[in-house]
């Protein structure tokens, strides 16, 4: 499925009698399939999409995180990972702790994400910030970390276990009292945070709504990961 927002210019009535125009967005969706799932498409009129070269996703999912200016630092050891909001800084197991260097590429680019809600970034939350395990504050955070996660990851082109993914949104929606609009909001979100990471920051500064031309569908191609947060002294942090 493909969501987007369509935008539309009414005229309206202002206080002062004078016709105005408003801008209005609706939210539309359209289903998608695989061209392998249609029959009778003439494929020569179809466009031509390069393939990625084989082998270089490792050096683009280093690229995403040196690109990432003023991002926090990183320390790693222990067997958990998590963003501290209070030290503005990045926790990490050891690369060779996780069963896969794509694995150890999808959670740091979770915690990154995090990370962009700091108070001097998107401001998402505040220096002190302290979160409650499943409550709203906290899943709407983990939606847009874990929606971010699987954009950059598609980016770089790394393999992503997809298996859990249903059960796991779902389980922060109904912490949101299955509020739909949620998913399409933290994709925004989530989007925004990736921006970030890339440097594409003029337009978030200026107030745009979006990274992407007028009409382009957001990706909403969430990845399971398991989530616990704890508070350790008077550092508050968000763990995933």
């Amino acid at each position: 499925m493909v969501v987007y927002w369509k935008q539309y210019e009414d005229k309206v009535e202002g206080e002062n009698g004078e016709v105005e125009m408003k801008v209005r967005r609706v939210l539309r969706y359209s289903r998608a399939f695989n061209i392998d799932q249609c029959e009778g498409v003439d494929e020569r009129r179809l466009p031509v999409i390069e393939e990625r070269p084989v082998g270089g996703e490792i050096a683009l999912c280093e690229a995403l995180l040196a690109g990432y200016e003023g991002a926090p630092r990183v320390e790693y050891g222990g067997d958990k990972a998590f963003y501290s909001p209070f030290g503005d800084y990045v926790g990490m197991p050891e690369r060779g702790d996780f069963e896969s260097l794509n694995a150890f590429y999808h959670v740091v680019f979770h915690e990154m994400a995090h990370s962009t809600g700091y108070f001097e970034r998107l401001g998402r939350f505040e220096r002190t910030y302290a979160v409650i395990h499943g409550g709203e504050d906290y899943s709407r955070e983990e939606l847009v970390a874990e929606m971010a996660s699987c954009f950059m990851a598609n980016d770089a082109g790394i393999d992503m276990d997809i298996s859990n993914s249903a059960a796991y949104i779902g389980s922060w929606l109904k912490k949101l009292k299955d509020n739909p609009k949620w998913v399409v909001q933290a994709a925004g979100m989530a989007d925004k945070s990736v921006g970030w990471i890339k440097g594409q920051r003029e337009a978030l500064r200026t107030g745009s709504e979006a990274l992407r031309p007028k009409g382009e569908a957001l990706r909403v191609d969430p990845v399971a990961v398991t989530v616990v947060t704890e508070e350790v002294g008077d550092k508050s942090l968000i763990e995933g």
